[in-house]
């Protein structure tokens, strides 16, 4: 392909790329409603949760422990709050 003919083409085809996002549908907000947006949640969550915890035992015993043990009671309480079947 010649340069003139990719040059003519991109010249074509750039309004098209253009209006596309003219087509997409307006965001309505209900993903975070859905039952997906409710599980990534609960998911972030444990994996925090897991983190905290992780954290705290291998600090068991010294005053370290005690930050990263109220991080994952705040967590859990969270998870409670939001009603992932982990926290329940």
């Amino acid at each position: 392909m010649s340069i003139a003919r990719l040059s003519l083409l991109v010249v074509l085809l750039a309004p098209l790329a253009v209006g596309t996002p003219a087509l997409a549908s307006k965001n309505t907000g209900k993903f975070h409603q859905s039952i997906e947006a409710h599980r990534n949640l609960c998911s972030d969550l444990k994996l925090f949760l897991d983190d905290a915890e992780a954290e705290a035992d291998k600090r068991t015993g010294t005053k370290a422990a005690k930050p990263y043990s109220a991080k994952a009671d705040r967590i859990w309480s969270d998870g409670a709050k939001q009603g992932c079947s982990w926290a329940s």
